[in-house]
């Protein structure tokens, strides 16, 4: 299995960054590394038990994620119950800390567990320093939307159906 963590601070409150990511189906607005995002399966917008799809950039690429764990302003914990990427498990837990009245701290772990034996245990090495990449990318475009509204890519096409997804 491999598991990356990354970690930032920013001056802001932990309740303002919370809500950026609180938005459970709008996540497309300030992750660099998807093209769309939307509630599946008609879930609930965000708390435990909601589920999302994420657009991946290429063809037919997406995660499908599920709430497993819900604490407002301290821990969301996310797994990946069906994707299109060779992986049999995915998960990511994003934890907030308060430092202060103004300042936060926010940490991602996301782990993985790749399919295909021993061919996809080699095929973590290359992925780790992309995740790790990816993942910090991810914190920074939060925070700098939390702070300023800058979408991660403001040109992208909003998705305006919500289609429904088999479990």
């Amino acid at each position: 299995m491999l598991t990356i963590t990354e970690t930032r601070a920013a001056e802001i409150p932990a309740s303002e960054l919370w809500k950026v990511w609180d938005n459970f189906a709008n996540i497309y607005v300030f992750n660099p590394n998807i093209t769309h995002s939307r509630i599946i399966n008609g879930t609930a917008e965000n708390g435990l038990g909601a589920e999302r799809q994420c657009d991946l950039p290429g063809k037919n690429q997406y995660l499908r994620e599920r709430v497993v764990e819900y604490r407002p302003e301290k821990r969301l914990v996310v797994e990946i119950f069906d994707t299109s990427l060779p992986m049999k498990s995915m998960g990511a837990e994003i934890a907030f800390k308060a430092l202060g009245p103004n300042r936060t701290q926010i940490t991602m772990t996301a782990t993985a567990t790749p399919k295909f034996g021993l061919l996809g245990r080699l095929m973590t090495l290359p992925m780790r320093p992309m995740m790790r990449r990816q993942i910090g990318s991810l914190l920074e475009a939060s925070i700098r939307y939390a702070l300023t509204g800058e979408e991660a890519n403001p040109r992208r096409v909003r998705p305006v159906v919500d289609k429904p997804v088999a479990a």
